[in-house]
């Protein structure tokens, strides 16, 4: 029995960089979910997988909706960037039955079923069908699902709970957990891992104060100066907070195309650094300021005057970049009160000995 499914891609794509596509009948709230629920939990622009790497993922969102697929990171965009994620993801409408799920795990360790159309752009993505129990020829290659994984992914189904797993390749020890609960509308996952897998080899991630940035940022758009959204961006154009009076895909099409203009801006005139991109049309304007060398503001505004609103998003930046700096803005802190300090002294002992060589002179005879 053959089984339809619809499909997504997310990845940088030529000209235009990171896009999430999907072929029609996929819903909006099922590409939103693959963002949400897929990629955003898979894959840390801040911390990414070693090159090579290569994993398969298993995402029931509902009874009656399932995502499936693979994550590579094994090859570069047309900037020349490594670490480029490219998500192929199976959507699956209706009741998960056990002979889906058959063909699913197979599906997995077989690879993807359709060519991954990475350099062509634009693209159509159609309806795809899948022969049953992986009887094709992959695109590439998949992921080894191990049969303790498989046996505990079919009782999780008996027990009517939304499965999740994410299974890396390659990896000779793994640790299975399973969370099993009510079916009460809860995430029920299942979920294989290396622990080697979630953290870099030092054991550290880079932090960031997403709180006190979001409210940074909430309070540039609350200013009555016509700014409509504002989101931060990684160097590879994904949101690093929750944007602000933006949609997800639109801050993804922006972010990469402005950051593709940046990045030929520099290699053609050869500038070390590009601080600011700016478009400004009729209705407003669409600005990417640089943070540091890793992340950078985005800013949509409608019709405001250009300098009231430069300044406002440097005032911005700053506030940014002193959270995600803070020792540096530690360091130039203590600098200026030194600096203060000084200044003061100075004026105080040059004040101190003019008092004490000036004579003081009143009008009148002298008292004798």
């Amino acid at each position: 029995m053959s089984l339809f499914f619809g499909q997504l891609i997310y990845s940088s794509f030529p000209r235009v960089g990171f896009m999430c596509l999907a072929s029609s009948e996929v819903p909006m709230e099922i590409r939103r979910a693959f963002m949400e629920q897929v990629v955003y939990q898979y894959w840390d622009s801040y911390n990414p997988p070693h090159a090579g790497y290569r994993a398969a993922y298993l995402r029931q969102l509902s009874p009656e909706n399932t995502l499936f697929g693979w994550m590579y990171n094994d090859e570069m965009d047309d900037l020349g960037r490594s670490h480029i994620p490219y998500f192929v993801c199976y959507y699956l409408e209706g009741f998960l039955q056990t002979v889906h799920l058959e063909n699913i795990l197979t599906c997995l360790n077989t690879g993807p079923v359709a060519p991954l159309p990475r350099q062509a752009f634009p693209v159509t993505l159609e309806t795809l069908v899948i022969p049953e129990l992986g009887n094709y020829q992959p695109a590439r290659k998949g992921i080894a699902i191990p049969s303790a994984i498989r046996e505990q992914s079919y009782l999780a189904l008996d027990r009517q709970e939304l499965l999740g797993l994410f299974v890396p390749a390659d990896e000779e020890e793994m640790a299975t957990e399973v969370k099993e609960e009510s079916n009460d509308g809860n995430d029920h996952l299942l979920k294989s891992w290396h622990e080697g897998c979630l953290e870099s080899s030092d054991g550290q991630k880079q932090n960031m104060p997403t709180s006190t940035i979001a409210e940074i940022l909430m309070e540039l758009v609350s200013k009555p100066i016509g700014i409509q959204g504002a989101v931060l961006v990684s160097l590879e154009g994904q949101p690093l907070t929750v944007p602000i009076g933006m949609d997800e895909n639109r801050v993804l099409i922006l972010a990469g195309t402005m950051l593709y203009l940046a990045r030929s801006v520099h290699e053609e005139l050869n500038w070390n650094e590009i601080e600011t991109i700016s478009v400004r049309g009729q209705e407003g304007h669409i600005l990417l300021s640089r943070c540091n060398p890793e992340v950078f503001l985005l800013v949509k505004a409608g019709k405001a005057l250009t300098g009231l609103l430069e300044g406002e998003i440097n005032r911005t930046l700053k506030k940014v970049k002193a959270q995600l700096n803070p020792n540096e803005s530690n360091e130039i802190n203590t600098i200026e009160i030194d600096e203060t300090q000084v200044n003061s002294n100075s004026a105080l002992k040059e004040q101190s000995d003019f008092e004490r060589k000036s004579k003081i002179k009143y009008r009148g005879n002298r008292i004798s």
